[in-house]
This record gives structure tokens, sequence and C-alpha cells, in this order.
């Protein structure tokens, strides 16, 4: 793979790569899953990916973000055919992997330009994205990872980060969100990015996938739409796997109650006054499985007995408490105490 050298400070070089946009550019929202792209050593670059790495502090270097690896970022995806970003560390740099106390610093993110209007009015932007550990280069010793919205004034100077720490990522997709809200006083020029970072050395473990990402205004996502696809659906639910318990610093869409946490106060808040159901209602039960308005045997009971005992990622296949298994305790009681139940 070939990598384009720069000597400069981050804040020089990554603007001779990015800020190339008119001043007059505004922001526009951002939605992948990946799984409509076709495997291609260009299909991230393509989809406007770009990396930087400082390098250790060697001499930096940037690049638009392989598809293909075999370093850095690949399209990947799993036996059902779900695609997501593969990010990882640049293994060939074995200047820094082979000297133990270095450590190199990779970003692979999306860029857009805003204008001061639009700071002036004072929106704020949300990204959102699903993260796993890759199962196959689980992180490992010192490396750390994670996500971030980064501001940028026309000369390159940093105005302002958002960061949520990835590193605990389990081998379960689960949901983070960060939002960004424009400051009325930046001016036209401005950068903002969006994407994901690693700081790995010495060769160890660094995998972690990420899809169904998001950029969007948040006033522009009707309350509970998480995937940002227009509806709140069923698919939304599914954000609350792997973050009941959390904190809501970065989770903050999720805290319906306002109690600064992620609990299963907020999931059923969100089932019963949110979901919008395929019968044309508003809100439904917990158990109701295929957010029809009914939780029945044949569309919910049948799909949580046939998971029973199983690791899941979706609130549609039984896991209705939100921790990543579908049990008798903590799943089929809530059903069963819902049945026939109905909007």
């Amino acid at each position: 793979m070939k990598i384009t050298q720069i000597t400069k400070l981050f804040s020089t070089g990554i603007a001779v790569l990015v800020a190339t946009s008119s001043a007059n550019a505004q922001l526009s929202s951002y939605s992948q899953n990946f799984d409509a792209l076709t495997p291609s050593p260009t299909v991230l670059a393509d989809d406007g990916w770009t990396f930087f790495s400082d390098n250790a502090g060697l001499g930096a270097y940037f690049d638009v973000a392989p598809g293909e690896g075999p370093q850095i970022s690949a399209l990947a995806s799993d036996d059902a055919g779900n695609q997501y970003i593969n990010f990882y560390a640049n293994y060939d740099n074995e200047t820094v992997h082979t000297t133990p106390s270095l450590n190199e610093a990779i970003s692979l993110f999306q860029s857009q330009n805003f204008t001061g209007a639009e700071a002036a009015e004072g929106a704020t932007w949300t990204f959102n994205f699903d993260f796993a550990a890759n199962p196959e280069a689980l992180l490992s010793g010192t490396t750390t990872t994670g996500a971030f919205i980064r501001v940028f004034d026309g000369a390159f100077n940093l105005l302002d980060e958002q960061a949520l720490d990835t590193t605990g990522a389990t081998t379960t997709f689960t949901t983070g969100t960060l939002s960004q809200t424009l400051n009325p006083l930046w001016e036209d020029g401005g950068t903002i990015q969006f994407g994901f970072n690693n700081l790995v050395g010495r060769f160890e473990g660094s995998g972690i996938f990420y899809d169904n990402l998001s950029f969007v205004d948040a006033a522009s996502a009707p309350v509970g739409d998480f995937d940002v696809d227009g509806d709140v659906d069923c698919d939304d639910l599914d954000s609350y796997i792997g973050n009941l318990g959390s904190p809501a610093s970065g989770l903050e869409q999720l805290d319906l109650n306002g109690d600064n946490m992620i609990t299963i106060a907020d999931a059923n808040l969100h089932i019963t006054t949110l979901i919008e159901t395929t019968n044309d209602q508003v809100g439904t039960f917990p158990g109701d499985l295929n957010c029809d308005g009914t939780v029945n045997v044949l569309g919910d009971a049948f799909a949580l007995v046939a998971n029973l005992g199983s690791n899941v990622s979706s609130y549609s296949e039984g896991d209705i408490n939100f921790d990543g298994t579908v049990n008798v305790l903590g799943d089929a009681f809530v059903l069963v105490a819902n049945l026939g139940m109905s909007n």
C-alpha cells in the first residue's frame, strides 16, 4: 500500500488533505450501513473515508482509507452477509511496532466543512454508530480505541472535540453516540471530522468493527430514531443492548428519562411511548418482538423460544431485557406477563 509521507505537524498536514471544500459548503447528513457496498480496494475511499497517522512522532502520513487492507482498514462481513468497517493498526510500520517505547495513533474519518451561518444557529449534530471487537484480533496490551467528533477552524486549529472510548468493546455490537453543538463564534471555513481512532504499538491486537453509522442534525431526527432512518421502530431498540447500566455521557439519546444512566426504564419508555407499530399506532408492550402492536404466540413467543439460551444482538430475537442473551427469567417471563396485550 502506497502511503503519502509528510513531515508537517498534524494540523497543517491534515488540512492539506481535507480542507479542500468551499468555505461556503454546508454540513449534510451521512448514513451508512455498508451492506450495499461492493468490496474493492477503493470502496471506503469512494465513500469518503480518509486516515491520518501521527507515526509516533516520526513523520506523520495520511491517505484515503484502504478498502481491503492489508493494513489500517477494510470492508468486512459476517456469515450472514452484514458488512461493516474493520479498523486496526498499521502493522507494516515495523519501526514503530519493534520499538517498545512507541505507539502509533491512527484516525479514520469523514470530513465536512461548515459555514459561519450554520455555526451561528447553534445546531447540534449527532454521530451514531455500532461497534464490536473483532474476535480474530482482540485488543491486547496497552491498545486503546475510540470514536470522535473534532472541530477545526479554517487554519486547522482544534476548536472542540467529543470522544467516546470503545476499548472495552465485546464481540457483540453495541451502540455509541456523540453530539457536537456548533459555537456561534465559529467562522466560515471550519471543518468537522467524525470517525474513529486507535493507539497501538508492539504488534498488539487492535481490531474493532464499526457499523450503522449516521451523522445528522439532531433536530431532524425523531426522538428514539437511533439509526436515523426516519422512523422509530424495533431496530432502534437494539441500541440498548450492551448499554444498560452505563452512564449517559456519550449515550444521551438513550437516556429518555433523564436520570443520567441508561437503564431498562429507558428501554421500556421507548417501547411504550415511542415505537411506531406496524398497525400505525405509537407505543406497544415489552415482548412485542415484531412491533405489530400485539404480544402474541405466533409473532412473538415463537421467535423467543427459537432463540432461548442463545446470545443475540436484537430485541426482535427475544432479548427483551437487552442483556445480549435470551433466557427465561429476563425475557420469557416478561413476554408471558404481557401475552395478549394489544394497542
